[in-house]
C-alpha cells in the first residue's frame, strides 16, 4: 500500500460493509434463513479483524448496523436455533452484482498473479487493479492453494452449472483470470486441507522451519 492507492484500500472495507448490508436488508443470513457457506467465509474476517477491532467496529456499527447484527447473530446461532428446512435465495440480483464484480476485478486476478509469482520464485510482486497499482505485495503459498482447489471445484462442474456460473460472472469480467494459466504447484498438500485439521504431527526442527516459511509468506 501507497499513498496512491491508500484511500481505495481503506474503501475496500466500507465496499464489503455496503454489499452485505444490502443482502441482509430483507433475511437474516446472507442467502437466507440459515447460515450457508457464504456466511461463514465472510464471518472469519467480519468477526475477529473488523467487529473485534475497535476503529472498524465503530465504522461497522455506525454505517452498517445490519452487519453489526448479523456478526452477533452468526457468534450466537445454534442448529437448535434454526427454523425448519433450510431455504436459500438466489446467487442473483443487484445486491449480488458489487460483490461479483470485485470477485472478477480483483480476487481472481489476485490469486493469478500470486501464482504466477510462485511459478517463477518471486517473493514479492506489483498487482495492478482498477483502482491502481499495490506494490510489493507478498507471495502466499496457500492462495495459490486456494486457487487450485477453485480450478479443481471449477473442472468438476457439469456443463449446464458452468454456463450458469459464466452467465453471472461474465458481464463484470468473467472468470479467465482462474483458469489461465491453469494449476500452479503451491507446494502444499492438496487437494487443500486447511491447516487446522490436520492431524500429523512435526518434529521441532520442521516447525520451526514452517515458521519460518509462513513469516516470509510461503506457507
Amino acid at each position: 500500500m501507497h499513498p496512491g492507492v491508500s484511500d481505495a484500500v481503506r474503501d475496500m472495507y466500507r465496499e464489503e460493509l455496503t454489499t452485505l448490508e444490502a443482502l441482509l436488508e430483507d433475511r437474516p443470513f446472507l442467502l437466507g434463513d440459515h447460515p450457508s457457506f457464504v456466511d461463514f467465509g465472510y464471518f472469519g474476517p467480519m468477526f475477529r479483524h473488523f467487529a473485534c477491532d475497535p476503529d472498524p467496529a465503530r465504522v461497522m456499527r455506525s454505517e452498517a448496523p445490519r452487519v453489526y447484527a448479523w456478526v452477533e447473530r452468526m457468534w450466537t446461532s445454534r442448529a437448535a436455533d434454526m427454523p425448519g428446512a433450510p431455504s436459500f435465495s438466489s446467487l442473483r440480483g443487484p445486491a449480488f452484482e458489487p460483490l461479483f464484480a470485485r470477485i472478477c476485478q480483483r480476487y481472481l486476478p489476485y490469486l493469478r498473479r500470486n501464482a504466477q509469482a510462485m511459478r517463477d520464485r518471486e517473493t514479492t510482486f506489483d498487482l495492478a487493479l482498477d483502482f491502481g497499482t499495490l506494490r510489493g505485495v507478498r507471495t502466499h503459498r496457500f492462495r495459490v492453494a486456494c486457487r487450485n482447489a477453485l480450478l479443481d471445484a471449477w473442472d468438476a462442474l457439469p456443463t449446464e452449472a458452468r454456463r450458469n456460473v459464466a452467465s453471472v460472472l461474465d458481464p463484470h469480467g468473467g472468470i479467465s483470470a482462474l483458469l489461465d494459466p491453469g494449476a500452479i504447484p503451491s507446494g502444499l498438500q492438496e487437494p487443500l486441507v486447511l491447516p487446522i485439521v490436520r492431524k500429523e504431527k512435526f518434529p521441532l526442527r520442521e516447525l520451526v522451519r514452517r515458521l519460518i516459511e509462513s513469516t516470509r509468506g510461503r506457507e
